[in-house]
């Protein structure tokens, strides 16, 4: 899959290249829906050394989803 090369680890900016560090690990009971990285910088300011990871899981086609992303807690909606 593509975003299986999309690093998220770039040492503020430093790397040329992001190098894939971070990862999101769920049980057999979700799969993922949909996957983001935030690469929301200020000029050559960021709010960390990684990129934040989003993504939606879903534990049945249409029933639930547990969207997370690192700067919200976790929200659920049917």
């Amino acid at each position: 899959a593509p975003w299986q090369d999309e690093g998220t680890f770039h040492d503020f900016g430093r790397l040329p290249k992001p190098q894939v560090l971070d990862w999101i690990l769920t049980s057999s009971h979700f799969h993922p829906v949909e996957a983001s990285v935030d690469r929301t910088q200020r000029g050559d300011i960021y709010p960390s050394d990684h990129y934040p990871l989003g993504c939606v899981l879903s534990d049945e086609p249409d029933t639930l989803h547990l969207r997370w992303t690192a700067s919200e807690n976790c929200a659920y909606s049917a």
